[in-house]
């Protein structure tokens, strides 16, 4: 007869988002950025109501950003409030998808807005996703 020894460590909501951050948003930035090539091959100008215009890199920034600065932001809180990665996995959704239509408003043709728009939804879905823990099997 053998036995056998689980030396597995538990995984807190802290650890479980350490691991799922970076995968979701290396995603989010992979669509997103199939989106930009979409949007440029279906003729969007990339011109917003800002003096700038928008490229792969803010692209990449606008993804990557809010994933890190937020998910410092909830890691630090999971530690502390056990649900607090559920309720900012639902407040990250509902962010991408109240600025959504700032996207259409700001873009000067609607290729753009609808690009940057499915960004946003993208970026919301992936943090969604990441951050929101699974449920428990008990």
């Amino acid at each position: 007869m053998t036995t056998t020894v689980d030396t597995a460590r538990p995984t807190t909501p802290s650890t479980q988002l350490v691991r799922r951050l970076p995968i979701a948003a290396a995603a989010a930035l992979a669509l997103n950025l199939i989106v930009y090539l979409a949007g440029s091959l279906a003729g969007a100008s990339w011109l917003v109501t800002t003096p700038q215009v928008i490229g792969v890199g803010m692209v990449t920034i606008g993804t990557l950003v809010p994933f890190v600065l937020a998910g410092a932001g909830v890691w630090a809180l999971s530690r502390r409030w056990p649900q607090g990665p559920r309720w900012a996995s639902w407040a990250g959704l509902a962010f991408g998808v109240l600025t959504l239509p700032m996207s259409l408003i700001a873009a000067t043709d609607p290729t753009t807005g609808i690009s940057l728009a499915s960004m946003h939804v993208i970026t919301g879905v992936a943090w969604l996703l990441a951050v929101l823990p699974p449920r428990s099997r008990a």
